[in-house]
């Protein structure tokens, strides 16, 4: 694959031209799962850990104030795959599945002639939790090869690393005939446990260092005990800026290899994430129940035909947009779809506006309640808009009363270290708290529930995907 072979070349050419010689643009849509966007030196970061995605991004457009809608991979990769919120789409906490009566964006291109790939390092993208929906081949990668009954502690304990994801994708893509295609990559290795090259890490650790940190999933929980101590905390985000910068190494790689076979001509490519990373800003680390910066701003990066080039978007968006936007782009209709995002399209024109857009956030609490014999999950909520946002106490998914509101103003305390309750008695609201709150409140309850699930997909799981989540932190 170091070289490609001329039919392999020519296969992935005639892959980019559809029926009677129309052009066809390809897709090809990345998540790397659990990464930061304040930490990457393509968005301002002061460690270099992102120099290959700094020279792509000179020829395609940066969004450097992109959000996920909630903190955890499942629930934020329903959002980006429906362009609804999880309210909507259903998924909300880990005993909810990707309802099959809705459609997504792979079912859609399926539908419009284009072939669909997913190569996943992530057992929360299952196709038991409804992820394999129009996918015409679905690349498991958080299996070891080979023989299932031959599955080892070990090999349980290692999904594919990113190079592994991207070496499989691309020989995938280079055989495909016909055209035109989607490719859904799932990388993982910023997600912990910890384990970079030894290349990456003397990068970014001190070599000095002889705490008890290593990055293993037990240090999440460790770290919350040692946050009294700079150093180990130093440590842990070198371990995780380590590994950003080998994903970073693997995804030039991927895309110079691409290019040498002429596929990124007709081809839009996007680098994104799930969600972020905490790491004891506001008391805890890892990702999911919390709707702060550190979890929820990620990237995004956009290549491809007819897409500006070295083009920074300040603008709001987020992974609910990214559905609605290649359907701009690509000239289809969303067939089937009631997409709650919008294009983000007119972000990036010459004359682009002054938007005045918001971001809706929603997130699992972990408790539920139940009701009617089902358990119904408690979420908090929130906006993001015009430099300020707002969250909710954990409510019951189905009541609408928002109350228990704290705002921060995003400009003067971008880490979010200063919150401001706000009075439930709302004529001591100033006219800009009145207009901000009634906006996020507006928003927030034009947003469709769906009625959740009764099934437990964890137990449909085959045990060595559950060693795998276990593995990973995800279950106890």
């Amino acid at each position: 694959m170091r070289a490609a072979p001329v039919l392999a070349v020519c296969a992935l050419l005639l892959a980019a031209a559809g029926c009677g010689g129309a052009t066809r643009e390809n897709v090809i849509l990345i998540v790397v799962d659990t990464l930061r966007a304040d930490h990457l030196s393509i968005g301002g970061y002061d460690r270099p850990t992102s120099p290959r995605l700094e020279e792509y991004a000179k020829r395609g457009t940066y969004f450097d104030a992109f959000y996920s809608h909630s903190s955890w991979t499942r629930s934020s990769v329903a959002t980006l795959q429906t362009s609804m919120m999880p309210r909507s789409h259903g998924l909300v906490s880990a005993a909810d599945v990707l309802p099959r009566a809705l459609k997504t964006l792979p079912e859609v291109l399926q539908e419009e002639g284009y072939q669909t790939f997913a190569f996943v390092a992530n057992p929360q993208i299952h196709p038991q939790f409804g992820f394999e929906q129009g996918f015409d081949r679905f690349f498991d990668l958080y299996r070891p090869d080979g023989d299932a009954n031959a599955i080892t502690p070990t090999t349980l304990l290692a999904s594919a690393s990113d190079d592994r994801v991207l070496d499989k994708a691309l020989a995938v893509l280079l055989e495909a005939r016909a055209a035109p295609y989607f490719a859904y990559i799932h990388l993982l290795d910023p997600h912990g446990p910890y384990t970079p090259d030894p290349a990456d890490a003397a990068l970014f650790v001190d070599p000095a260092y002889t705490g008890v940190i290593r990055g293993g999933i037990r240090d999440f929980a460790r770290l919350g005990r040692l946050k009294k101590f700079p150093q180990d905390r130093a440590q842990f985000i070198g371990l995780y800026d380590a590994e950003i910068r080998g994903t970073d190494r693997d995804l030039g790689a991927f895309l110079d290899r691409l290019e040498r076979a002429g596929g990124l001509r007709q081809t839009h490519v996007l680098v994104t994430a799930d969600h972020g990373e905490e790491f004891v800003e506001h008391g805890g680390t890892g990702h999911g129940r919390k709707l702060h910066e550190e979890q929820i701003h990620i990237p995004l990066l956009w290549l491809g035909p007819g897409i500006p080039q070295g083009r920074t978007v300040h603008e709001l968006g987020g992974l609910i947009d990214i559905v609605p936007t290649l359907f701009d782009v690509l000239g289809l209709e969303p067939s089937g779809m009631a997409l709650q995002g919008e294009s983000l399209r007119p972000l990036w024109g010459e004359q682009a506006p002054s938007a005045h857009r918001a971001v809706l956030l929603e997130e699992f609490s972990g408790t539920t309640e139940k009701v009617a014999g089902r358990e119904v999950p408690f979420v908090g909520r929130g906006m993001i808009a015009d430099g300020r946002k707002v969250l909710t106490a954990p409510l019951r998914l189905d009541r609408t009363r928002v109350e228990n509101l704290v705002v921060f103003d995003l400009g003067t305390d971008p880490g979010e270290q200063r919150p401001r309750p706000v009075s439930s008695d709302s004529s001591t609201w100033s006219a800009e708290d009145a207009a901000f709150l009634a906006r996020f409140v507006r928003l927030d309850r034009a947003v469709t529930r769906r009625e959740l699930g009764e099934a437990d997909p964890a137990a449909m799981l085959p045990e060595e995907d559950m060693q795998r989540l276990r593995s990973l932190g995800y279950l106890d």
